[in-house]
């Protein structure tokens, strides 16, 4: 046996152990949400949705119960008449493999989906990830743009 298919049978299940281990290196576990069902009866409409790892870290999971807590007490009404929706997606769960290829995201990202006449426009919300630090200064934010698209109706 030459020595490049020890090398490759020896580092091949080594660098996979060492990716998955990257991959769930963070102590916060988390259900994958499934995302909401359209509501064809409302014309106009908006969904937050926020796209996560299963075992979330701290800091994600603190972006993840600013928005939560942001969009339930800043937009109660919207969220109980349909018109505004949040979803939670774990993007390292195989089965939301299309939902991760139809935002085109990594492991996280935020978008709001304008949902118009069944006419979906997906929104990246980059702006947020420079926010982390400030926890004031980033619900402010989120607050005004859902602000924003809920306006543009």
């Amino acid at each position: 046996m030459s020595l490049f298919r020890l090398t490759n049978k020896f580092f091949s299940p080594l660098a996979i152990l060492m990716v998955c281990g990257l991959l769930f290196s963070c102590s916060t576990s988390e259900i994958a949400l499934k995302p909401p069902q359209a509501t064809a009866d409302l014309p106009y409409r908006i969904e937050i949705v926020y796209f996560h790892r299963t075992d979330q870290c701290e800091c994600m999971q603190k972006i993840e119960d600013n928005i939560r807590e942001t969009i339930d007490s800043s937009f109660r009404q919207e969220l109980d008449s349909g018109i505004l929706t949040y979803t939670s997606i774990a993007s390292d769960d195989w089965a939301n493999g299309a939902l991760v290829a139809k935002y085109n995201t990594g492991l996280f990202g935020l978008f709001i989906v304008i949902i118009k006449d069944n006419k979906e426009t997906i929104v990246p919300v980059d702006e947020i990830w420079t926010m982390t630090g400030d926890e004031t200064t980033y619900k402010e934010y989120m607050k005004d743009i859902v602000t924003q698209y809920l306006a543009a109706e």
